[in-house]
């Protein structure tokens, strides 16, 4: 793949589509096919040339980087037995810690949230209860929560419906995500300082990718929309208008 020629055709600050990739394609006299292009553009954006900013909406890196984060091995063991015991369960996991990316207080003590399908907590629960009862908690309350809390807790709750997929593993938990549940997770909300809003929010659409329509999506299914305005316009600088919400 000839990327020089791909970028110099590439507008700078325009947003284009996948037939705008096609059409460059084919001009370099090039075979087009469906799987050619979702190769090159999957290509293109993994090695930072491009980013994706929405359904079929593509723009030039700009130095953004894609979110990632290494899970620890009790989440990463988690993950595989739910999905052992459980090859059709749909779930998410987050922990507290990854915010430590962004605030300036670091999070000491780490809790696991495991995000299940409505109706299949119980059933989490019990596979995990064998090697992690002392840890567990099912849709805690603020109070139970700190008072029955210790290192590497683990709390099974709901997970909301069309909850975006991870981009690595379909349990893995995207940014956008995370930017909405800190604001609208009773849980999340009690474990984090205001104050580290404005690090979390402006480090996040300063440095990674975010993908605006998805972020909008997952923040209205939530009816978090407006909350989510109101957040970003008071404890940062952003216009909540350029990032699309």
């Amino acid at each position: 793949m000839d990327v020089e020629v791909y970028l110099n055709r590439i507008p700078e600050a325009e947003v284009f589509d996948r037939s705008y990739i096609n059409g460059i394609i084919e001009e370099s006299g090039k075979t087009t096919s469906a799987n050619i292009l979702n190769h090159t553009i999957e290509k293109l954006i993994k090695e930072g040339f491009i980013i994706r900013i929405g359904r079929n909406k593509y723009k030039k890196a700009d130095g953004k980087k894609c979110y990632t984060y290494d899970y620890s091995e009790l989440s990463m063991k988690i993950a595989e037995c739910l999905a052992k015991e459980h090859p059709y369960m749909d779930f998410r996991i987050f922990e507290i810690i990854q915010l430590n990316k962004f605030i300036n207080h670091q999070i000491a003590h780490n809790t696991v949230f495991v995000s299940v399908e409505d109706g299949l907590e119980e059933y989490a629960f019990s596979t995990l209860r064998a090697k992690y009862s002392g840890n567990l908690m099912v849709n805690p309350n603020i109070d139970d929560f700190y008072r029955y809390r210790i290192e590497d807790m683990i709390v099974i709750n709901k997970l909301p419906t069309e909850s975006l997929k991870g981009k690595t593993c379909f349990w893995n938990t995207r940014l956008e995500k995370i930017l909405v549940d800190i604001v609208t997770d009773k849980l999340m909300i009690s474990m984090i300082s205001e104050s580290e809003y404005a690090n979390i929010y402006e480090d996040a659409f300063g440095k990674y990718v975010i993908e605006y329509s998805a972020l909008k999506r997952y923040a209205n299914r939530r009816g978090a929309l407006e909350k989510l305005r109101n957040v970003i316009k008071e404890y940062t600088d952003i216009k909540p208008e350029d990032i699309g919400v």
